[in-house]
Order: C-alpha cells, then structure tokens, then sequence
C-alpha cells in the first residue's frame, strides 16, 4: 500500500510539472498583477489576456477565465479601439450575468460606464448607472461599487447643469461612504459636492466640505491633497472678496508646491497669485508674478519635450536589441545546424567507411542548402536595416515636427482652463474644442506610425476553410450601433448554402471591416448599404454597394493608393486616406483583387474576387 501511495505521488508531481504547476492561486496572482498595468504596458495586457484564458481553461476556472475579456477591453480602449473595447465589456457582462459571477458583472458595468462617460455617451451611461444601482441593491453588491455608481450619476448630471439631481446623488454616495467608514471615499465625494456648489456660485456653502478635507488631510500628512484643498478654497475667498484669506491659502500652496519639489504645481501656484493681485488691482505683483508663472512655464514644455525625446529613443534602443538578439539566435542556430552535420559526418567516417563517397555527397547538399540559408537571411538582414532606417526617420519626423508644436498647445490650453472662470460658458466651449482637436492630432499621428509599423510586420497567413457568410454577419454586427447612429439600412441576404472559403478569415475580416466602414462614413443619413458574397465557378466574390457621396472618375486610379484622400475631399470628413490602400495590401497578401464602380451623388460599390 505504501509504495502504491509512493507511485501516485510521483505521477502526481510529474503530471504537476507537465501542467507548468498552474493553480487558481497562480491565476489569481497574474490577474492582480495585470490589474496595474496601464497604457504603457498595453501590448502586455493583451499578452496576460490570453495566458490567463488559456491556465483558466486548462484547469477549469470559468470565472477567471472572464478577465480575458476585461482585460482585452483595457487592451483595445488604450489602442483608441472604443467600439471593440465596448464589445468586449458587452461579452464580460453577458457571461457574468449568465453564470451568476456578481463581482465579475459589477466590474463590467463600471468599466462599460467609463467608457460611455469619456466618449459622451451620458444616456448610455445613465442606463447602466440605473441597472447597476437597482440590481445591486437586491443582489447586496459591495457597498464601494454602489457609491461609486452614485457619484457617478452626480458627475453626469453636474455635467447637464441639473444640479439638483447631482446634489441628490452625491448625498446617496456620501451616506454610503459615512456607512462603511470609507474616509478617503468620503473626503472625494466632500471634493465632488464643493465642486458642483462652486459651480452654481454657492461659495460658502461649499466652504465646509473643503475644511471637512483640509482636516483629514492633515490628520493623515497628505500635502498632495492638501495642495488642491487650499487651491479650491483660495478661489472660495477669492469669489467672496476676501483678500487676506485667499492671499493666505494660494501662499501655503506655492509652501507645498516648492517643498514637494513639483514645477508643475508650482507654475500654477504662481499664476493663482498673479491673478489673485491683478483681481484686486495689485498690478505691479500681478506682473511680477505673471514673469516667474512665464519662466516655468518654459522650464515644463523643455522638460517635457526632452521626456518625449527620451521615451522615443529608449523605445527605438529596446527595439534595435529585440532585432539583434533574433539575428544572434539565427546564427546560433547555424552553428547548431554545422556541428550536428559534422558530427554525423565523422560518425558516418568511423563507423560506415564503406558508404564514405554517399555521406561525402549528402554532406555537400546540406552544405549547399546551408549557403542558401545563409544568403537568403543576409538579405533580409539588408531588408531589415532598410526598413529600420526608414522607420527610425518617421519617428524622428513625428516626436520633433509633429508631437511637440500639439505637446506645447496642450500645455498652455491646461493652464487656461485652470485659470478660467466656470461661468464663462464661451470660454469653457473654446479650451474643449482646442483640447479635443489636440487629441485629435495626436491619434492622427499614432494611426500613421501603425500603419507604417506594419509595413515591416506582415501578418503571417494562417489559413483554415470557414463559411464566409457567418463572418460576414459578425461584421455586420460590429458595425450595427454605428449605422442606426446614421438611421442607415445595413441589408444583407445570405444565400441558402454556406460559402466556404479558404483563406485566412482575419485577414479577410479587415477587409470587410474596411469596406463597410467606409460605405457607413460615407453614406448620408437615412441611406442604406448592401452586401452579400456569391461563388461563381472556382471564384468567392463579394460586393459592398452604399448610396454615399461617390467618387470623382479622376480620383478612381488613385484610391489605393496610401495617404490617398480623393473620396474625403468630397465628403469633407476627416481621414487618413490609410484604409483602402491597407484592404489593396492584405488582397496582394491572400491573392485577391479589388474593383470600385462609382459616380458622384449617386455611391459607390466594390467587388472583391478570392480564389476558393
């Protein structure tokens, strides 16, 4: 019995090895961890994702095995993928409700909030805000996440003006806070509230939640905090004419600003004091202040042009040492390659003397497929510098030429919303639209960088047979949401048979993507778009008409062509003129070929041909 014990064990242990010693635990630990990753280290969230899907899978975990989704939603949110990340919330959501996984369906519907809340979204936000609150308070949610919802309404409505509403909400998140003795949730909701009675002009009542968060500030030595507490109530003072108190409050934070060592909260500071004496006609003190609020302004934008500098660079160091280490384990590989065929070869010498004229042969064949080898990865080394040099030129291009002229915009339109007064409502509309054109430019500049990126780094074909049909309809789903914003018709008629098709369907995908993307954008309003794919002798051809703008026949042997923006000209929308010429590339890559009819005012269609 005892060495049956001894044999289990040690099939136990080695089946354990096998599995590379994968346990909830272990899951667990790498979900936490992705849990701090942020934008920087968006290529290794999607890389957890996967991991964490396939060890949960491996030992049966459903629950862990959501975060795939989560995660996958922070991967394509931080891409500036919103609709992809919408959908993959959509799925964790979906499949938490389904398996009854609260804390799993709770996390989706704030991350879901969060995006509607930055793209503008506040009815959709609204919503889910509501289903969160109603059924978390039957289901006995975690008290935190309820609060959260709460403040999370207030924010909206402060935003729509309907402050009585925001009022009600902050107080239900407040009592909550206060229930679970959360001080750091109380002392937000205190800012939150103080916030939304500045902005209705009610100073002193706003005045006692921000001596509330002064108190607890220092009870628990938070300068960070302290600094914004002193901000907010010098401007208090400031709106009821009391000099003396708000000169006091904006010195004590220039005091935390300097001992914390922040230029940034120092540049403000300053400015806060040049305008509190230009306030009350101190004008000599307002300019002396304005002079030093100048000079650090400069010190930031170098110092943050040179941050961006370093960031480009170290990037490019760590993407020249990737490049090296592949062509040191290429030759490795060689050498490996040399040694085993000499010592087959000796082997052959001492043991087989007789056949020693066959080995000599085969050894001058290997010899030779060797040298091919050896060309063939010579050229692409050449290819790889070419390409190198190439990119390295671009991204010079756009840190120095581009990003630092947006970088500079950014900065000095920050420091005017800091320093603008709530009620100027025309003032508030111009510093959103130049903040939002701002961003605007910088993902512009981000689109070009991928799809230069790709130009080096070809998709690697993975064919397989599916029923294009079925992939078709996933894609018409995708664009579902952005064709009923337009009230447009997306009308497709599958045939009754399936069409398979072998080729690689990602590939295939983005280039459906592309073409109903564009016949979408394109379309007018109240418009309809048709596609459907039919299969003619050996051929798969599929075909995306719309009633959009059309294209200008002169514009027509152009439109594959990158950076080619014949049809926005027309359209007057804003694009790359990227999306076409990327479909022309993936074609060439799968063995396809695309065709375009068009005619101004009346749409356009395209015909896509793939070999079965």
């Amino acid at each position: 019995m005892k060495q049956l014990s001894l044999i289990i064990l040690f099939f136990t242990v080695c089946f354990r090895q096998v599995l590379g010693q994968v346990t909830e635990t272990s899951i667990r630990a790498k979900i936490d961890k992705t849990l701090t990753f942020y934008e920087s280290k968006k290529d290794s969230i999607k890389l957890m994702a996967e991991q964490i899907r396939a060890d949960a899978q491996r030992i049966g975990l459903k629950k862990e095995a959501l975060y795939y989704h989560r995660f996958m939603g922070f991967y394509y949110e931080y891409d500036g993928k919103i609709d992809l990340a919408v959908k993959s919330y959509l799925t964790l959501l979906k499949e938490a409700e389904k398996n009854q996984f609260f804390d799993e369906k709770y996390q989706a519907i704030g991350d879901l909030v969060n995006v509607y809340i930055s793209t503008e979204q506040n009815e959709k936000a609204k919503m889910l805000l509501f289903k969160g609150v109603l059924e978390g308070q039957k289901e006995k949610a975690n008290p935190r996440r309820l609060s959260t919802y709460y403040t999370n309404l207030g924010v909206i409505y402060r935003k729509e003006s309907k402050f009585d509403s925001a009022f009600y909400y902050y107080t239900q998140a407040l009592n909550i806070k206060k229930n679970i003795k959360d001080s750091v949730g109380i002392a937000t909701v205190y800012i939150n509230l103080a916030t939304l009675l500045i902005k209705q002009g009610k100073y002193a009542q706003a005045k006692p939640y921000i001596e509330k968060n002064i108190a607890f500030h220092k009870a628990i030595h938070s300068d960070e905090d302290l600094w914004y507490d002193y901000g907010n109530m010098s401007e208090i003072y400031l709106k009821l004419n009391q000099r003396k108190e708000a000169e006091w409050y904006v010195n004590e934070c220039l005091r935390i600003a300097k001992k914390s060592g922040s230029k940034t909260k120092e540049h403000i500071s300053m400015n806060s004091l040049a305008d509190l004496h230009r306030y009350f006609g101190d004008y000599k003190k307002a300019y002396e202040y304005y002079a030093i609020y100048d000079s650090l302004g400069k010190e930031l934008i170098n110092a943050e042009t040179n941050k961006s500098i370093a960031q480009l660079r170290e990037q490019y160091e760590s993407e020249k040492k990737e490049q090296e280490n592949k062509l040191l384990n290429q030759q490795l590989k060689q050498e490996q390659q040399q040694r085993l065929i000499f010592g087959i070869s000796f082997l052959g010498v001492l043991l087989f003397s007789g056949v020693i004229g066959y080995f000599l042969v085969k050894n001058r064949q290997k010899n030779k497929i060797l040298n091919e080898k050896n060309e063939l990865i010579e050229r692409q080394n050449t290819r790889l510098s070419d390409l190198n040099r190439e990119k390295n030129q671009l991204i010079s291009i756009v840190s120095h030429d581009l990003s630092t002229p947006f970088l500079v915009i950014n900065t000095w339109n920050s420091i005017l919303k800091m320093n603008l007064d709530a009620a100027n409502t025309k003032a508030l509309e111009a510093v959103q639209i130049i903040e939002k054109s701002v961003k605007q430019g910088m993902n512009l500049i981000q689109d070009v960088l991928n799809v230069e990126k790709a130009e080096t780094n070809k998709h690697t074909l993975r064919l397989e047979t599916f029923d294009l049909q079925t992939l078709m309809q996933e894609v018409l789903n995708e664009f579902a949401e952005a064709a009923h914003a337009k009230n447009i018709q997306l009308l497709f008629d599958p045939a009754p048979e399936p069409l398979h098709l072998l080729s690689d369907p990602h590939l295939v995908q983005r280039v459906l993507e592309n073409l109903i993307s564009n016949a979408i954008k394109y379309s007018n309003p109240n418009g309809r778009v048709w596609v459907n794919a039919e299969k003619k002798d050996d051929i798969m051809i599929l075909h995306v008409k719309d009633e959009g703008i059309g294209i200008e026949s002169k514009h027509l042997p152009h439109l594959f062509e990158k950076y080619n923006t014949a049809s926005v000209a027309t359209a007057l929308k804003s694009s790359t003129g990227l999306g076409l010429s990327i479909v022309k590339r993936i074609l060439d890559e799968i063995g396809g070929i695309i065709l375009c009819k068009s005619e101004p005012g009346k749409g356009t269609e395209f015909t896509v041909r793939l070999a079965v």
